[in-house]
């Protein structure tokens, strides 16, 4: 592996690096490098959200008892058997890292649920995350649902805000589809 170090260096016209070209400017205050996908490389505002495209998990599973949400893989499940019986998601990392180890403190996820449901008595039952019971808080005031929608696709929506080490907070909203 070859090195150059150069202390100061100045280009009066563009500079190539391997197959990018860089602008002949210095970008304004919280700019970021973007790319044309063809190796020219431009100033431009840092967007505040993404925008991309985002993939999900499609699972014939049918929810009943504990499930693990590996959020660290996914944050969309969709569902597209009924579910079974009430049930109790697990937020976490995945199936070797847990939430406390994936986020920082002050870093949040969301996580979204559709849920297909045939009867009105299933439902998520109890919250944890990282195997801990955490008590979500439930958008509107009207606390925890005590049933689905039968006939409906129930969508659960979760964020968890990273508090401290091991402390977390949940903000729910349930909502469905006709």
């Amino acid at each position: 592996m070859s090195t150059l170090s150069v202390g100061t260096a100045s280009v009066a016209t563009s500079l190539v690096a391997a197959t990018n070209t860089y602008p002949t400017v210095q970008g304004s205050s919280g700019q970021v490098l973007t790319t044309n996908g063809s190796g020219t490389l431009s100033w431009a505002d840092q967007s505040a959200a993404g925008g991309g495209v985002e993939g999900f998990t499609n699972s014939g599973t049918s929810l009943n008892g504990g499930v693990d949400m590996d959020l660290k893989t996914m944050m969309i499940y969709h569902y597209t058997a009924n579910s079974g019986g009430t049930w109790q998601p697990n937020f976490r990392g995945d199936g070797s890292t847990s939430l406390n180890s994936y986020l920082s403190n002050n870093e949040t996820v969301t996580c979204v649920m559709f849920v297909p449901c045939n009867n009105n008595g299933r439902y998520p039952s109890q919250h944890k995350v990282d195997g801990s019971v955490i008590t979500p808080k439930w958008i509107g005031g009207f606390g925890a649902p005590t049933g689905g929608h039968s006939g409906a696709i129930d969508i659960y929506t979760y964020t968890i805000l990273k508090t401290g080490s091991g402390a977390f907070s949940i903000y729910a909203n349930q909502n469905f589809y006709t």
